[in-house]
């Protein structure tokens, strides 16, 4: 089985073995990724995420600086809205490289809660820790496939009790 969706952050690939959160959707880019926490992915994925958001906060600096010098009075309401949304388009375009990209083996999955856009993945990660990775704005097409993993893998009768678990852990 080889299939992939979309969701709040970038996309989600599924094969045998691993399910994994990528930027892009490229199966080229699954090769390269590891575990959650894996010491060896750790740098990459660090550097990617501090390079996003050091772009998102320049961005925010250049708004402020163009709106303050500029003054409120006197740019029109189309400037305005024509900043918004390019505040927007860009948090959307740097969302991917926030989350992070890893994978997750089936094996190491404890337990899927699937709502109607929303998927909560309870697993252990590489140190063998429980932590919660929560997909959110998935297609129809994605919840198909995790439900199927979910049955594949007896994963809808185990419980977890996510008050119990340490809130640190969890990855969005």
């Amino acid at each position: 089985m080889k299939d992939w969706c979309k969701y709040n952050f970038g996309y989600v690939n599924f094969d045998d073995s691993f399910v994994y959160f990528t930027s892009t959707g490229n199966w080229s880019d699954t090769k390269k990724l590891e575990e959650l926490n894996d010491p060896s992915a750790t740098k990459s994925s660090s550097e990617e995420r501090f390079k996003s958001i050091s772009y998102l906060s320049l961005l925010a600096v250049l708004v402020i600086c163009i709106l303050w010098f500029a003054g409120f009075q006197s740019l029109s309401w189309a400037a305005i809205i024509g900043i918004g949304w390019a505040a927007y388009s860009a948090y959307h375009y740097f969302a991917p490289g926030i989350s992070g990209e890893f994978k997750i083996p089936y094996s190491k999955i404890n337990s899927l809660l699937i709502s109607s856009n929303e998927v909560h993945i309870n697993f252990s990660d590489y140190h063998g820790e429980n932590s919660v990775h929560i997909c959110t704005r998935i297609d129809a097409k994605g919840l198909r496939l995790f439900s199927e993993i979910s049955k594949q893998y007896n994963l809808d009768e185990k419980e977890t009790n996510y008050d119990e678990l340490d809130i640190s852990n969890v990855h969005s």
